[in-house]
């Protein structure tokens, strides 16, 4: 899974709530309950997320999240510099680790989600992972390690999308 944000967004949602969209993503990598967030009309569809410490929305994808991204006719007050990141969550577990993550500690409570989003939630189980041996080619192996660090990420990525082409 890739996560996919815009940096001047994520500026924004610091200063706004106090939240990091590196530590929003890592909700992904644990159990959690989402449902429909129908508490605003967002132009477009957002899931609501309840985890140990607070709520955060996003648009899903089958293969990458964005967060906090705007409907097209919306005014964000934005530059037109593309700001827009994007990292798998091993990359993200590596750089809050390291202390990137500015989320702050007095961070402010979620918005309470009211009766309609329990009607909707369901809980979600993150995807797991199966460890194999496997034996590929030298040079297939070379080619990936040499593109730099997360070439296991990477030859998984290449596997899925065979995976999903061959499904349709």
């Amino acid at each position: 899974m890739s996560f996919e944000w815009n940096e001047e967004k994520n500026a924004a949602n610091i200063r706004n709530h106090g939240i990091d969209f590196l530590d929003a993503a890592l909700i992904f990598e644990n159990p959690r309950i989402e449902a429909i967030d129908e508490r605003a009309d967002y132009g477009e569809l957002h899931l609501g997320y309840l985890v140990r410490r607070s709520c955060t929305s996003s648009t899903p994808g089958v293969e990458k999240t964005s967060f906090a991204s705007s409907a097209p006719e919306r005014e964000t007050g934005m530059t037109q510099k593309n700001t827009t990141v994007s990292y798998s969550l091993s990359a993200i577990r590596r750089k809050t680790s390291r202390g990137a993550s500015k989320t702050r500690a007095d961070a402010p409570a979620a918005a309470p989600l009211g009766d309609d989003f329990w009607k909707r939630a369901r809980i979600v189980m993150p995807q797991g992972k199966t460890s194999v041996h496997l034996r590929v080619d030298s040079d297939v192996f070379d080619w990936f390690k040499k593109q730099g660090e997360g070439h296991l990420t990477r030859m998984n990525a290449v596997l899925r999308s065979y995976v999903e082409a061959q499904k349709h």
